[in-house]
């Protein structure tokens, strides 16, 4: 009962305020519990639970929005003597969300002693939180406590999307870019970095939460990049940070020998079958790999064919009666690194 007159006091009250305004920003969401933990509260769910939310603002400790929700359920049944009847299971949560609305925790309890429909609140960052009503096929006058069905309060948030990130810089390990930045001041959920060359296709990596660091393989040698990075959070994508250039080093370190080398015959015997695992690519992308198959026993020139940046190959120019002995080797702008570890495949 205690919670019936506390709902309709803030509902008739919200009545006279109106709409708090929000803040100018990209996403609005609604703060709600979801029905499986208003279910989990009121232990009954009849024709669907209803909820009404008012924000209390932001935790002093952790900044993150919190609130209170009413839940209600009306569940109806047959009397004794044919009479009906609905009993009606309410209870009050306190509830705390995170920036893009999900709920973090929530945990019943008394019904507050006091609450304002017209509280609004915004944090250093510019995120918003905001009491509204909400009259359905009734005028505002009309919104008592006959009728509150059809009157309920709600709570918003309104995140507004990051600023652009700052102090930018990039170093060069192998043929990685590493690049890091300063985020700005908001609950950054990914923050995504973008190296475009003066000619060819841009190189992107994205990072999640707080990560200000990131490397970006594959550059190409003596090259010129143009590098951005740009934050998300939950109110979208904000602005790029101002661009930064780079210019990679000149090719001079091969890739290292490809390790991992695995070599079969097909399953029918008319093809022989290589893979391997990538060969580190020393400072510039391997563009190509060379697979050199001689015969094992005795020894002869070997053939090298050129398998392509793939790690894998197949080749049927070889029968299956002798033994053969295979080795790859990796190539990138500095030239071809050393030969694997060779591997004998037997004949069938």
């Amino acid at each position: 009962m205690v919670g019936k007159l506390l709902m309709s006091a803030v509902v008739c009250a919200a009545m006279l305020v109106g709409v708090a305004p929000a803040a100018s920003a990209d996403t609005t969401v609604p703060l709600l519990v979801s029905q499986s933990a208003a279910f989990s509260v009121l232990g009954h769910s009849c024709g669907g639970i209803q909820e009404q939310a008012l924000t209390t603002g932001f935790n002093a400790k952790n900044g993150y929005p919190k609130g209170v929700v009413y839940l209600q359920t009306k569940c109806g049944g047959s009397g004794r003597g044919g009479g009906y009847h609905t009993t009606t299971y309410s209870a009050w949560v306190r509830v705390a969300w995170d920036f893009t609305g999900a709920v973090r925790s929530y945990k019943a309890s008394a019904a507050p002693a006091k609450l304002d429909p017209t509280f609004s609140a915004t944090d250093a960052r510019g995120d918003q939180v905001y009491n509204v009503l909400n009259a359905v096929n009734v005028l505002p006058a009309n919104c008592t406590v006959g009728n509150t069905t059809y009157c309920s309060y709600r709570a918003y948030l309104t995140v507004p999307v990051p600023g652009a990130p700052t102090a930018v810089t990039a170093s060069q390990t192998g043929d990685a870019l590493n690049v890091s930045w300063t985020a700005p001041n908001a609950p950054i959920t990914t923050s995504t970095v973008t190296a475009t060359p003066t000619t060819g296709d841009p190189l992107s990596a994205t990072v999640t939460g707080s990560a200000t660091a990131v490397a970006i393989d594959g550059v190409a040698p003596s090259t010129e990049y143009s590098i951005t990075v740009t934050s998300t959070d939950a109110g979208g994508t904000g602005d790029p940070s101002i661009p930064v250039t780079f210019t990679t080093n000149p090719a001079t370190a091969p890739p290292s020998a490809p390790t991992g080398l695995v070599v079969s015959w097909s399953p029918d015997g008319a093809s022989l079958q290589a893979r391997w695992t990538a060969a580190v690519p020393g400072d510039s992308p391997v563009d190509d790999y060379q697979v050199a198959i001689a015969r094992h026993d005795p020894n002869g020139p070997p053939t090298v064919l050129d398998a392509g940046a793939a790690t894998s190959f197949s080749t049927t120019a070889f029968n299956n009666v002798p033994d053969w002995s295979v080795q790859v080797q990796a190539h990138n702008a500095a030239g071809f690194g050393p030969w694997s570890a060779p591997v004998i495949l037997p004949g069938l």
